[in-house]
C-alpha cells in the first residue's frame, strides 16, 4: 500500500496545472458550461457542489475546465491527492 501525497495549487500555480493537465484536450465535458453558469449565479454562494461518476470518465478535466472558464486562479484552490509507493 502506499503513501497518499496530496498537491495543493492555487493562483498562477493552478494556472500551470491547469494548462498542463488538460493540454492537448479540446472537447469540453458535456457538464462544463452548466456547473460555470451555476457558479457565476447569487444562488451558488456558499454552497458545496458533488460530482460523481466511474473513474475515468472526465470528471477531473471537467472541473479544470470550470476554472479554466471562470478564469478565476486566485479565489479557487485545487487539492489533488495520489499515491506514493512506500519504500
Amino acid at each position: 500500500m502506499g503513501i497518499q501525497k496530496v498537491s495543493y495549487y492555487t493562483g498562477s500555480d493552478l494556472k500551470t496545472y491547469i494548462n498542463n493537465f488538460t493540454s492537448g484536450i479540446y472537447e469540453k465535458r458535456d457538464f462544463v458550461n452548466s456547473i460555470s453558469e451555476y457558479l457565476q449565479s447569487p444562488i451558488a454562494n456558499r454552497r458545496i457542489m458533488g460530482i460523481s461518476g466511474l473513474r475515468g470518465t472526465g470528471k477531473t478535466v471537467g472541473i479544470l475546465q470550470v476554472i479554466k472558464d471562470l478564469n478565476n486562479y486566485v479565489g479557487i484552490g485545487l487539492g489533488h491527492s495520489s499515491s506514493v509507493p512506500s519504500s
